[in-house]
């Protein structure tokens, strides 16, 4: 039906290209937000934010709360494909290295009980999950095309969501990342 409405004039098709083109302002608008949100938010918590989304948008962008009492261990937001579109979240090496054992599984483990039942991805994640279905009661995983997690960042809510996740998972697997620190 929309379709149809387009169609129906010259001026109407003008008119939907120039929205379709104000999206990608508004998107831009919307990651410099979120993008300042966060940074503002890990600070009081003693965290610290990597940001690797650029205009270009291509996959593996994300960005990653690190934990400064730990090395190299981060919570990671990726997109795995372009255009902001299939977000998973989890436990990875900020130099994207490998977790040798016993550390892989006994972060699985942890996480797996204080946050949620998440999956393993060859020895670059040992955790990590696909939505925000019990944080938001939202999925959040295609960007691209789904208007509410740009709602989310407009109304300032998802970043609490995500320092939140990441205070919990610096809970979880603390006393995990000090004992390997220290040898």
């Amino acid at each position: 039906e929309i379709s149809s409405l387009i169609l129906a004039s010259t001026d109407s098709i003008n008119s939907a290209f120039n929205i379709a083109n104000a999206i990608y302002s508004a998107k831009k608008t919307l990651l410099e937000k979120l993008k300042n949100d966060l940074q503002e938010a890990v600070k009081e918590k003693n965290l610290r934010l990597t940001w690797d989304i650029n205009e270009s948008l291509k996959p593996g962008s994300g960005f990653s709360i690190l934990f400064p009492d730990h090395s190299n261990t981060c919570l990671r937001f990726q997109f795995e494909s372009g255009s902001l579109n299939n977000l998973n979240w989890g436990i990875r090496n900020a130099d994207k290295s490998n977790f040798s054992e016993p550390l892989f599984s006994t972060i699985q483990n942890q996480m797996n009980s204080a946050i949620k039942t998440g999956k393993p991805y060859l020895k670059l994640w040992p955790w990590y999950v696909d939505n925000f279905i019990a944080e938001t009661g939202h999925e959040l995983r295609h960007w691209d095309k789904d208007p509410i997690p740009w709602q989310m960042i407009n109304d300032g809510v998802i970043a609490p969501v995500i320092v939140s996740i990441a205070e919990k998972t610096r809970t979880a697997i603390s006393a995990t990342l000090k004992s390997v620190d220290q040898r």
